[in-house]
């Protein structure tokens, strides 16, 4: 069973058989059916592959309307152009009388074309407290599992700064946050592993033997950093020690 639209493209009404001479076969099952709200009723979908082919229709069938039988001097191929605008406007409204949802079809369409979407007032108002009832209990539930984490009275006894403070997340969601966390936090150092492979290497040697090392401090400010234009001229008068009267520097 399909809903109007969602059928395969290459099944066939009787309708659609008949109008390539096609009809189907002596035992032949239905493929599927389709059902259409504003017909109210549901139509068989044939396989044109198994469908057997239909005598060629003679001259006069040619020239003869099949809906209201009047014969044209010209062939009409089925229903001749009265008959189809008349069969046109009764689709019409019929569909603009029948609800999109339910299928109801009322006696005026202005019950369906008030509230839009091709609905009626009490498929709208079902749909609606569907809505208001989803939102309710997604703002109610763990954000990740959906599962319940307020009953409806403690959720309408709290003011609003509490439910904008409540935890969305359920226990079991929080471990398994945490544990994608470190899962993620350990990919990432093992991608960075290439560049801190030979510092840790580094590090470790150093703690397991500190007395073999001197770490030295070699903070320099930027103020007094010595550069080969600092030490040209006047740079090397400036950082040159002054010296006492035997030569020593103070």
């Amino acid at each position: 069973m399909y809903v109007s639209g969602k059928a395969p493209a290459y099944l066939r009404t009787k309708t659609q058989l008949g109008a390539v001479r096609r009809k189907p076969a002596a035992g032949q099952q239905p493929a599927a059916y389709v059902y259409v709200h504003w017909y109210g009723t549901r139509h068989a979908l044939w396989d044109p592959e198994q469908a057997v082919k239909m005598r060629p229709l003679s001259a006069l069938q040619r020239r003869t309307c099949t809906d209201c039988g009047e014969l044209f001097p010209v062939p009409v191929w089925g229903k001749c152009g009265v008959c189809e605008d008349r069969e046109a406007r009764r689709r019409a409204d019929l569909r603009s009388r029948t609800c999109q949802d339910c299928g109801t079809v009322f006696r005026t369409p202005t019950p369906v074309r008030r509230y839009g979407d091709g609905m009626c007032l009490a498929c709208d108002e079902r749909l609606e407290h569907g809505r208001r009832v989803t939102q309710s209990l997604v703002t109610r539930s763990c954000r990740r599992c959906l599962v319940q984490l307020f009953p409806l009275t403690a959720w309408a006894a709290m003011i609003e700064r509490e439910q904008a403070a409540a935890d969305w997340h359920c226990a079991a969601c929080d471990h398994a946050i945490e544990q994608e966390r470190v899962e993620a936090q350990r990919r990432a150092d093992r991608a960075r592993w290439d560049d801190l492979g030979p510092t840790i290497a580094w590090a470790q040697t150093i703690l397991a033997d500190p007395d073999a090392y001197a770490v030295l401090d070699t903070v320099i400010r930027a103020e007094t950093c010595l550069t080969s234009e600092s030490l040209s001229g006047e740079g090397r008068s400036r950082f040159t020690p002054p010296r006492d009267a035997d030569g020593r520097s103070s």
